[in-house]
């Protein structure tokens, strides 16, 4: 029981380190071993590795470039969680899965498992899964043109995170509010979040929101009228920085904006050497929105004939 917490616990401090592979392997271990214990062995430690590793792998997974598997991994800790009818493990479970969709940009499915952590997180008063519940609502509103009132409501979940006293996912909180400040046509205030989340992420290790970090002030630039050379500077870093942690979604999606950009300069003929290199690397998922929008832009950059 205490190697399969500590599984737990080590993985999903190296999935906020960014090292999403050694993350993805711990959890795994973490989940093979505490399902062959009885129940009962984790009553000590306030949490169940068999629901928490499943739901963390999810995440981990999610970034690697395994959307279906992640889907289904983090389903199955929710199952469990229901199982043991624990709302605070059920609550736990709806946000993270409402977070995988909404990395996957599904906001029908992200609202969905939202709105049933926000009601749980109200009745049992979980702060913090009800700060992290309002952080997704709130893009899926950005999402749908509202984002006055979207990004009102991630501030909100912020300012309700921090009076727990937790700062973990600052980075994350500051993205989403870059990226609708930038849905809302303000990217001055985007760069704002980007520069506190970049200092957050500097003092405190929390590297798995870089590459976005990188991509979003990409686009705030951009969107300031900057040189497309600067964006371009911000686009590379955040496919390096993907690729040294094994994050194909996050490189992905960073390459998909780099082709765009030299679509822009006219240079779309360079897509095929920018996007098919890292779309090889999947295997599942194409009907996600980031792996279509890259076969698209693929296929628009590819000569014909080829």
């Amino acid at each position: 029981a205490q190697i399969a917490a500590a599984c737990r616990a080590l993985g999903y401090s190296l999935f906020i380190a960014g090292a999403q592979a050694e993350a993805d392997a711990l959890l795994e271990r973490g989940t093979a071993l505490a399902d062959g214990l009885p129940e009962g062995a984790f009553t000590a430690y306030g949490e169940d590795p068999r629901i928490v590793c499943r739901i963390y792998g999810g995440q981990t997974r999610c970034l690697l470039g395994y959307p279906e598997a992640a889907l289904r991994i983090a389903s199955e800790g929710l199952a469990r969680a229901r199982a043991c009818n624990n709302p605070h493990a059920i609550a736990w479970s709806l946000v993270v899965l409402s977070q995988i969709h909404r990395v996957l940009r599904v906001p029908a499915e992200a609202e969905r498992a939202t709105n049933e952590a926000i009601e749980l997180s109200r009745r049992h008063r979980f702060p913090q899964w009800l700060a992290f519940a309002q952080q997704t609502r709130g893009w899926a509103l950005c999402h749908s043109g509202e984002a006055g009132r979207g990004l009102a409501l991630i501030e909100e979940g912020l300012r309700r995170l921090y009076a727990t006293g937790a700062v973990l996912h600052t980075t994350l909180f500051r993205c989403l509010l870059a990226e609708g400040c930038l849905l809302a046509g303000r990217p001055e205030a985007a760069l704002g979040h980007l520069e506190a989340a970049e200092a957050h992420a500097r003092t405190h290790g929390e590297q798995y929101m870089a590459p976005e970090i990188h991509r979003l002030h990409a686009g705030a630039l951009r969107a300031c009228g900057a040189p497309a050379a600067e964006s371009e500077r911000h686009l590379r870093t955040a496919c390096d920085v993907a690729r040294r942690q094994a994050a194909r979604l996050w490189e992905l999606r960073a390459a998909c904006d780099l082709v765009r950009l030299r679509r822009d300069q006219g240079r779309g003929t360079e897509a095929p050497d920018l996007l098919a290199p890292v779309l090889a690397g999947f295997t599942e998922g194409f009907a996600f929105a980031d792996l279509a929008e890259a076969r698209a832009l693929l296929d628009c950059g590819t000569p014909d004939g080829e």
